[in-house]
């Protein structure tokens, strides 16, 4: 992990006013939209049958409701800190404490605990049992990018508020609707094909046999383990970009890009638990702890191209960033292809997926994640150790 003694190469570098005025411009844009939407689904969750949102389940609609709030926060402090530096009382970058962090982690298996037995048997209500599932896939997300992040994690607090706040408003909608795109395509390429029928939506026996044939569970593979992993890597670090005109070190393109991967973690664990919320009665430790290989993979892939990215801006070394995308490509690519292989095409073909057989591959791919992850972060305190003795002269 980064050695703690590291400091900071001393710069005299600040961001320029433009960018100051457009996170001021966009974290508050993005604070008029959350908060009335915030409202909006509160109050369509307590209409019921009336409401927009009824074919979703409450315990959905709270998860919801809750990253909504919490990328609404993150887009207020950008929005204060970016306010401050407009009118010149912005505040000088320090280390955030964390011994506030040990109280999570002791929370956190009380919540585990309380998830499995209060809330999986309904004697919670939905509000706080969404509230102990958000805070069960945050936590994670959170020390990840602490151990990860060193003394660096919190020095920019403001920037890294609005990087969550970029990762959530422009780098996720974006995805998705690159996705959208992607599936619209296999989808005509499907019906293209010879022979093909659009079952009836209504008669569910139809829609099984459909799902088994070659070409939808071809497109399935495509979209997962080509497409998604291609489009979520090359752009879920899109909030890192206008950063590399600043010239930031290597070290703050990787804090950056754990950000940016943690924004985007956050938002797709509590996105799955809302669906995983509609099907009913679960086994949520399951999807807790399976959202933590999820999350370990989003962060370490996007600290690396984020590190990549700022290195490459100042050394021109180009091949290095596309590495960087090809790795984190093939990384996302192989755990997509092994829920698909484990998990997906068993439930289609009408078998219950083997739990040791889909979670034993999926723990030995995370455990080289955590794995690369120590040597990167080992090799990014190194290199800005290096930096930072030939800056003071050492």
């Amino acid at each position: 992990m980064p050695d703690p003694s590291i400091e900071s190469v001393p710069s005299a570098r600040t961001s320029p006013n433009w960018l100051h005025y457009l996170n001021l411009v966009w974290n508050g844009l993005t604070l008029l939209v959350l908060i009335p939407f915030f409202l909006i689904i509160l109050t369509g969750s307590s209409e019921g049958e009336t409401s927009a949102l009824r074919g979703l389940s409450k315990l959905s609609i709270y998860l919801i409701a809750g990253v909504i709030l919490f990328f609404a926060c993150m887009a207020l402090i950008g929005f204060i800190d970016s306010l401050r530096k407009v009118m010149n009382k912005s505040k000088p970058a320090r280390a955030l404490r964390w011994r506030w962090l040990f109280y999570t982690l002791i929370a956190f298996f009380p919540i585990l605990f309380a998830i499995r037995q209060w809330g999986e048997k309904g004697l919670l209500p939905d509000w706080l049992f969404a509230l102990l599932i958000f805070m069960a896939i945050f936590i994670p997300i959170v020390w990840l990018v602490r151990v990860v992040g060193d003394r660096q994690w919190g020095s920019h607090a403001g920037r890294h508020a609005s990087l969550f706040n970029w990762s959530a408003s422009v780098s996720v909608p974006y995805i998705m609707i690159l996705q959208l795109m992607s599936v619209i395509l296999l989808v005509i390429v499907a019906m293209s094909s010879p022979g093909f029928v659009l079952p009836n939506l209504e008669n569910l026996a139809e829609i099984e046999a459909y799902l088994k044939k070659p070409i939808v569970l071809y497109s399935i593979f495509l979209l997962l383990s080509v497409f998604a992993p291609i489009i979520e890597e090359l752009f879920k670090t899109l909030a890192v970009w206008p950063l590399l005109g600043l010239r930031i070190t290597a070290r703050e393109g990787y804090l950056a890009g754990l950000m940016s991967g943690a924004a985007f973690a956050l938002f797709e664990g509590v996105l799955y638990a809302s669906q995983y919320a509609g099907l009913g009665d679960g086994n949520w430790l399951f999807l807790i702890f399976g959202r933590f290989g999820g999350s370990l993979l989003h962060i370490f892939n996007g600290g690396l191209i984020g590190w990549a990215l700022a290195k490459t801006w100042l050394d021109k070394q180009y091949y290095r960033a596309g590495l960087a995308y090809l790795t984190a490509m093939i990384i996302h690519g192989l755990w997509n292809f092994t829920v698909f292989i484990t998990q997906i095409v068993p439930t289609v073909i009408g078998k219950d997926p083997n739990p040791i057989g889909s979670t034993l591959p999926m723990a030995v791919l995370a455990v080289i994640v955590a794995l690369g992850f120590v040597l990167l972060g080992n090799y990014v305190a190194k290199e800005q150790n290096q930096m930072s003795r030939e800056a003071y002269g050492a």
